[in-house]
């Protein structure tokens, strides 16, 4: 009998290769044992022993990573709750992106969700706050202008503005202290680390500035103000609307105010007028 042409052997290797890749993700995510017969031994015992040892490498991977992301988290939870934690989450969430970097990305749905985290809300709130740390971390760079650069701009022309934003931004509405207790956590290491329920929800800008993630509580009309310049509203939009907290005729300086403030935290990356016609 003749050999098949080699790029057919080739084909029936590749198809082959690709089986057995299958099979071993199946293995680390699933549990099946369908690979246990490819793996060189010679004994099953000896065969389960050596996938055993692949399937913990692959899981202490995944909890790296988590820890990476919610070191917070891992301190309120202890060594041993956190490593429950990873396990329970890695069987309910595989890690289905090529960067285990994404791999946590439901890890705080997966707790608010999911008993008995769901009993601990204030947990789930400090995994959210510290996923969207992480987020501004890696996000994408952008220039971002300075004061000067709105010099120029004729004050008749101000009403028209609007504004890009950089990608790192990131906005919040807590109801814990989650973004204190995580300080003291992390930063301080000393002093009480008691989770409590604010009066009402706060809001909090989350960015990234000089190449360290950056956090802040916001008033509620900068709040408003910062949303719905993001959403695309104009200048003179941003100034009726702050009319809710500030009277009309300090609603424009007190804009202006905001608007230079985030300048200077590097969040404004353009201003523009719409072209006519």
């Amino acid at each position: 009998m003749r050999s098949p042409p080699p790029e057919i052997e080739q084909a029936q290797a590749g198809s082959a290769l690709r089986g057995l890749q299958r099979d071993f993700h199946d293995f680390l995510t699933c549990g099946q044992t369908r690979i246990v017969d490819a793996i060189a031994a010679p004994d099953k015992e000896t065969r389960d022993i050596r996938l055993a040892v692949y399937g913990e490498a692959y899981y202490l991977r995944l909890a790296e990573a988590l820890q990476t992301d919610f070191t917070a988290v891992s301190e309120l939870l202890g060594q041993d709750g956190f490593a429950e934690l990873t396990r329970c989450y890695a069987a309910a969430h595989p890690s289905q992106h090529p960067s285990i970097r994404w791999f946590g990305c439901h890890l705080a749905d997966f707790m608010a969700s999911t008993t008995p985290y769901s009993a601990r809300p204030e947990w789930a709130e400090m995994t959210r706050f510290e996923w969207a740390v992480s987020v501004c971390f890696d996000a994408p760079d952008a220039d971002t202008l300075g004061v000067e650069d709105f010099a120029g701009i004729p004050a008749e022309r101000w009403p028209e503005l609007r504004f890009g934003f950089h990608p790192s931004i990131q906005r919040l509405d807590l109801d814990w202290n989650v973004p204190i207790v995580r300080k003291t956590l992390l930063e301080e290491g000393t002093g009480p680390v008691t989770l409590t329920r604010n009066e009402y929800p706060m809001a909090w800008l989350l960015w990234r500035g000089e190449l360290n993630p950056r956090y802040r509580s916001l008033e509620v009309h900068e709040a408003w103000m910062l949303d719905s310049a993001r959403e695309g509203l104009n200048f003179a939009a941003l100034c009726d609307g702050l009319t809710e907290w500030v009277d009309a005729p300090h609603a424009a300086p007190e804009a202006a105010t905001q608007l230079k403030q985030w300048v200077v935290d590097g969040l404004i990356t353009s201003a523009a007028i719409p072209e006519v016609g």
